[in-house]
């Protein structure tokens, strides 16, 4: 599965995944490159971008780091306001 920004793929090591009819990416580095800011807040992933905030369950989460967290990425950027498909 390739991801796409702005028609820019995501560094090869970024690994998508689909289940479930959604597609599923690592917080970083597909939302460190568009949001705001990120936090944990109550075991749920908060984004924040151009004052619209979005909190969502973790999908995957290997670690305490973001880097090892995996969320279900297009209700997530359709929150933010992005064009997705």
């Amino acid at each position: 599965m390739t991801v796409l920004i702005d028609g820019r793929r995501l560094p090869a090591y970024v690994r998508a995944f689909v289940a479930r009819g959604r597609v599923y990416a690592p917080v970083s580095p597909l939302l460190r490159s568009l949001a705001d800011r990120i936090w944990v807040e109550g075991g749920a992933l908060v984004v924040e971008r151009d004052g619209r905030r979005v909190r969502v369950p973790f999908a995957l989460r290997f670690g305490e780091d973001l880097d090892d967290s995996y969320v279900a990425v297009g209700p997530l950027l359709r929150a933010l306001g992005e064009s997705v498909r």
